[in-house]
This record gives C-alpha cells, structure tokens and sequence, in this order.
C-alpha cells in the first residue's frame, strides 16, 4: 500500500483452486460464494475482518467441504482458544469454532532495504529466545528485540538473521517456527499487538538506524501440513495436486523430512512463493536465506527468477543449497547470484573452537 493512502473498505482474495466445484469465503457466519475466474476463485471481504474459507470438489483430490480453511495468501492469522491441531487431521472430527481463521489485515506502507556499510558479521537469532528471559512485558517479541541492537552494535554484528517468522501453528509444538502455515504473514506470537507486520517493519527500520541489515530465514520448500496423515489447512484442501510433489498413487514426496514438498514447477506455487516475497521485502529486509533451498532448484529457472526479482529489490539471497536429496554446496546451485551456507566450513570452524579431535592441534 502506497504510503499516505488510506486503506481500501474492502479486502481483495484470489484462491486457486482450480479443481474444486465451489469455493466460498465465511465472515461471521455468513457463507458468499466466490466467483470463478479461471483457475482462481474472487471475492472481497471487509478490511479488518477474520474470515474462513470453505472448498468443495472430488474427494479424491482431498477436498472436504466440512473444514474451514485459511486463505494462503492471507496478511494475518488468527486462532482461537480452543484452537487443537488435531481437529485439521484426517481421523479429527472439524469443529469450525476451533478452526484458525484469516485476518484481513491491510499491509504496511512500503519501505526499502538499506545495505550496511560495515563487513557483514551475521548474528543469527530467535525472535522469542533472544529476549524471552528478559523483565519486561513484552519479552519475546519484536519490540523487545529492538532493544538488543544497541548490544549487538558493540559486539560489531552488521546483519541480524532472523530465524523464521512465517506464521506457523502454535499447537504445532515446533518452537524454530520451520512448518509455516502461510508463507506471506508474519507470526503473530512475536507480536507484543495485534499487529505483527507492522511490529517486523519497525524492527527492521529501527536495525537499519543502527547500520544493522535485517535478513529473514524464510521456509518454502514444505509447510506444516506434512504428509496425508496431518492437518488440513489451506493448500490440501485448496490444490492439492498444484502445490505439493504428489507420486502417481497421490502420497507424498517428503524429500524435506516435513512430510511434504512444494511443487516449484508449479505456476500456482511459484505465484504463492513471490508474493510473499514481495510483501515481506516491501517491510524493508534486505535479505533472504532460503531454508532447504535444493528443493526449489528442481526448477532451475524459478530460482534464477527469484535472481532477477532479488535485483530489482535491491536483497540479499543466501541458499541453504541441500535437502535429504541433493546436495549442492559449491557451484551446483543453479544461479551463482545467490550467495551459499556452507555447513562443512562451519563444521569445521565449529569443531576447531570447541577442541574437538581432529579440528585443532
């Protein structure tokens, strides 16, 4: 959103669900049909509003019109207190009062990147560990990080590389946040508000009044839906042939040891990714490490386009550059732009601090 513009009355969604026979948005009960367009389903919802969605179609292809769903493209996420993981399962029976529900959240104003001009000295940190032991109401939060810079200025970091702030499940019961739910909104458990977007913009732009570079882990390869024995939150039950890597008789390629991978040569999947890239870097990060990044390279042209996307934003693109399968540290990855985590060298680094035998003399 154009800064000193006021927020639209209504929000926009455009689902893909190109198989279903229906797709309908619910707000406050009331159920409206959205209309087909294409592969997608349009509609609008009020600005503000918490909002589900429900899909109907072939049960072979995992719809099940019981199930409340959240948009994959939401802004936010909300879930209510009797919110239980299990209720998205299979054998769960669906209870829409405990179902997360989308929240049309309108996104911040657009910002920019802005490169350190000290060598980069990369502190990785957990939003929540990094203060959650502090005395202060708002530990583990965002607004409690930006109080940390003024430390992390002495101690000569120049990037803060956050670990994964996609919002994920928290009855999940991963603390690291690396099963997201929806890939474009920001957690919003490490909000000390009700706004956890906004909260990560100040954050970054506070770092960058410090010289401080702010990079996000971000997780694309798999979601927290794992494999077909976990929940039903959104893409299963939107496309599911569309966003994961299905085997011929429909169980899942798990080459990420989540239960499931994203579909990269998918256009809807490729669509979903840059998205939330484009609205995480319009929150002024300017950089991007790309967790099992392997997974995305099965589609070597999809990477060098999120190359070309990373130049025009003027960002960062480090590559975690294997998976269970493939292994590309050095010059296999598919685009030499992105820069590489090398875990033999950190290995090595690692061993030599600790004295471990073999790593120091």
């Amino acid at each position: 959103m154009p800064a000193g513009e006021p927020p639209p009355a209504r929000h926009e969604i455009r689902v893909h669900a190109p198989r279903a026979g229906l797709v309908a948005v619910i707000v406050d009960g009331d159920e409206t049909v959205l209309r087909r367009s294409g592969s997608d389903w349009v509609g609008s919802v009020p600005v503000g509003s918490r909002y589900g969605l429900r899909a109907t179609g072939r049960s072979g292809d995992r719809f099940d019109g019981r199930r409340i769903l959240v948009d994959p493209a939401a802004t936010g996420v909300w879930f209510p207190d009797g919110h239980r993981r299990d209720h998205a399962r299979p054998d769960g029976e669906p209870d829409p009062a405990t179902s997360p529900l989308a929240v049309a959240t309108p996104w911040p104003a657009r910002t920019s990147p802005r490169a350190t001009g000290r060598p980069l000295v990369v502190y990785e940190a957990h939003v929540r560990g990094m203060t959650r032991r502090r005395d202060r109401n708002d530990a583990g939060t965002f607004a409690a990080l930006i109080d940390e810079l003024p430390r992390l200025v002495e101690l000569g970091v120049s990037v803060v590389e956050l670990l994964p702030v996609h919002q994920f499940d928290p009855d999940e019961g991963n603390y690291w946040g690396y099963m997201p739910l929806v890939f474009g909104a920001v957690h919003s458990g490490y909000a000390a508000g009700d706004d956890a977007a906004q909260e990560l913009a100040a954050l970054v732009a506070a770092a960058h009044r410090h010289d401080i570079e702010v990079w996000l882990d971000v997780v694309f390869n798999h979601t927290t839906e794992e494999d077909a024995d976990g929940p039903t939150y959104n893409l299963r039950g939107l496309a599911d042939a569309d966003y994961y890597v299905l085997r011929p008789d429909h169980s899942y390629v798990d080459d990420a040891g989540t239960g499931n991978i994203v579909d990269v040569t998918s256009e809807a999947a490729q669509r979903l990714v840059m998205a939330a890239l484009d609205r995480l870097a319009d929150l002024g990060v300017d950089g991007f490490r790309f967790d099992l990044a392997s997974v995305l390279s099965r589609e070597p042209a999809f990477v060098r386009g999120i190359g070309d996307w990373a130049e025009r934003r003027r960002v960062r693109l480090i590559a975690e550059p294997w998976d269970m399968v493939r292994y590309q540290v050095g010059r296999m990855f598919p685009d030499p732009r992105w820069k590489q985590w090398n875990d033999r060298f950190r290995d090595d680094v690692r061993g030599f601090l600790r004295g471990w035998p073999g790593c120091a003399a």
